[in-house]
């Protein structure tokens, strides 16, 4: 680089930069203004959330793009080398001979190369930086200005709601507040049925899981989740009640109500009879044990005349059970009191029974639905005869095994091995009504918990009926839960199931006895006292009692006399000594004279 390119270069960069300081002025200010807007729009209309990391965030960008503008408007508008050389010759008064120089530096001729010569020996020895200083630019004032504003508009603007964003989100976070604190109250509830129904019920996994995790994300108020846990519970309850109504468990529970009807006459004492009463209990266990103990005694050969009796009377009493039972099976009154109720006349009842025997159930059914029933209807009512058909099949099947273990008892050694496998299938029968028995019950017992939960959720608050919410504000009975303080019906968790009037019934003994309890009273406290116009009570008056009366109605006759009562209030006055005056005694009262009647002093005025 000549010594004339070398002032002249030092120059342009100092007129970049100072016109890079001054574009800086500008976006700086036009930053800080942004700024300023910004926090006014987030106060105002809170696009953005009010924390000290927006306003970081703002500023550095502001700032970072201000600078960015600064540098690509100066190097956009960058001063070339001539107009570098005019501004330094105007600065160091070489009346253009710098740029004069640059102009000829490319020429040959002898003049320009005497102008060239002449412009290196004036640059020689300039000081740019003292001809071309930087300056603070004019727009840092109004850079200053910007960052006052804004600091200015950061501490002192208030926040504003003009659209209403922090009612709504003040709005929507008390909302999810609600909805936790109604979760935190349901979700012991939904554990609670978890725990219980998992063990018992392993086929409903994926609805014991729905039920668990309980999302509450959609939830809008307290009555939602709420409604999300009951309709887990009804999906629930739902499927318990497809499996109740399954006819193998259904017919095993009309078949233990077959049982109620079975009476045996005669002695209790037998094994057999025991096999009837434990069989009308519904004591399928008992029944079980008792079978045994019947085929215990058959496999037993009659060694003599009196055990050859009790067997034979054994076989007897079984073959009357048996035939008790095959008759309850063929009791098809029910069935028949079903199909009647529907509209059948008695030819079409008799081809239902007809079907039914085959066990046709498609075609019954399609006798009801051409009777005008509704779908639901049809069901029912097959549903019924379903569970009474399991239940006879079941009965005649146990009375079979019986007929036939009664029957082969008397024919040796074979006929006892036979009867003993009639009784072991008939014991393995009642054993798998005592699993289905056992399933039912465990059934029962799991709605009955979902009724306790549906009961407790259900239990919705009586000021906000279960909204959380009362005029747009949290409920203050429930806290905004939407759920009442009460929790249940305060019976068990099991509570009692009837057993629709098939339950045994028994005449006890009883006597009544007429007998009076000794009850020892002692006095008690006196909790207050009043007095009441009434015979004097019993003991002497005391003397000072005396003489304070004897004064009081004096004075008061006297204010009467004298009138300084008002005359309204005369009788009055008369009589309120009269209660007191009639316990005086007789001599004491005579002595209180009349003022003024010129009289003796009296006895107490005489003491």
């Amino acid at each position: 680089m000549s010594a004339l390119q070398q002032p002249v270069r030092q120059a342009q960069h100092r007129l970049w930069l100072q016109r890079g300081l001054a574009t800086l002025g500008w976006t700086l200010a036009a930053a800080a203004g942004l700024f300023a807007c910004a926090v006014v729009g987030q106060r105002c209309w809170h696009w953005a959330e009010d924390s000290g990391w927006f306003y970081l965030v703002s500023l550095s960008g502001l700032a970072v793009a201000a600078v960015l503008a600064a540098v690509i408007w100066t190097w956009v508008t960058r001063e070339g080398v001539v107009v570098a050389a005019v501004r330094l010759d105007e600065a160091a008064g070489l009346k253009e001979r710098l740029s004069s120089g640059l102009y000829c530096d490319a020429q040959q001729d002898p003049f320009a190369r005497a102008v060239v010569a002449d412009a290196e020996r004036a640059g020689e020895g300039l000081v740019v930086r003292q001809h071309l200083p930087l300056a603070v630019p004019r727009s840092a004032n109004w850079a200053g200005a910007g960052a006052v504003l804004a600091l200015l508009v950061l501490l002192v603007f208030p926040t504003l709601d003009l659209g209403g964003q922090i009612a709504e989100k003040k709005q929507e976070e008390e909302r999810r507040e609600m909805v936790q604190r109604a979760e935190v109250q349901v979700r012991p509830v939904v554990d609670r049925t978890y725990e219980r129904l998992k063990e018992k019920n392993p086929d409903l996994k994926d609805e014991l899981e729905a039920l668990q995790n309980l999302d509450t994300a959609l939830a809008r108020s307290p009555l939602d989740v709420q409604r999300q846990a009951m309709r887990s519970i009804e999906q629930l309850s739902d499927k318990l009640r497809q499996k109740q109504d399954n006819p193998d468990l259904a017919g095993a529970t009309e078949f233990r109500r077959m049982m109620r009807r079975l009476e045996m006459q005669g002695g209790g004492e037998s094994q057999v009879h025991k096999l009837a009463q434990s069989l009308a209990r519904g004591d399928f266990k008992a029944a079980q044990d008792a079978m045994a103990a019947i085929n215990a005694q058959l496999a037993k050969l009659p060694e003599d005349a009196q055990a050859k009796e009790r067997s034979e009377e054994l076989r007897k009493q079984l073959a009357e059970l048996s035939a008790k039972i095959d008759q309850l099976a063929r009791d098809n009154q029910r069935i028949k009191d079903q199909l009647t109720a529907t509209g059948m006349t008695e030819e079409q009842l008799k081809k239902a029974l007809e079907n039914l025997s085959k066990e046709d159930f498609e075609a019954v059914a399609k006798q009801l639905a051409e009777k005008g029933l509704s779908r639901e209807q049809v069901d029912k009512v097959m549903q019924n005869v379903k569970r009474r058909c399991s239940a006879c099949n079941s009965a005649g099947k146990l009375a079979s095994s019986l007929s036939t273990a009664a029957g082969q008892a008397t024919q040796g050694q074979q006929g006892a091995e036979a009867a003993g496998a009639a009784l072991s299938a008939a014991g393995e029968q009642l054993s798998q009504m005592e699993a289905l028995e056992q399933e039912m019950q465990s059934l029962r017992a799991s709605l009955a918990d979902l009724d306790a939960a549906k009961d407790e959720l259900g239990n919705g608050c009586s000021a906000c009926q279960g909204t959380g919410q009362v005029g747009g504000k949290p409920c203050s009975k429930c806290q905004g839960t939407g759920m009442g303080s009460g929790q249940g019906s305060g019976m068990g968790q099991n509570m009692g199931q009837g057993e629709g009037g098939v339950a045994p019934q028994q005449q006890t003994d009883f006597q009544l006895v007429q007998r009076k309890t000794p009850v020892h009273t002692t006095p008690g406290s006196i909790n207050s006292q009043r007095f009441v116009s009434g015979e004097q009570y019993k003991g002497e008056v005391s003397q000072e009692f005396v003489e304070a009366a004897i004064s009081a109605q004096r004075d008061a006759t006297d204010a009467v006399t004298r009138e300084q009562v008002p005359r309204m209030y005369h009788s009055s006055v008369r009589n309120y000594f009269t209660r007191t005056g009639g316990d005086l005694p007789a001599n004491a009262a005579d002595t209180v004279a009349e003022p003024g009647s010129g009289d003796s002093p009296t006895k107490a005025e005489e003491r």
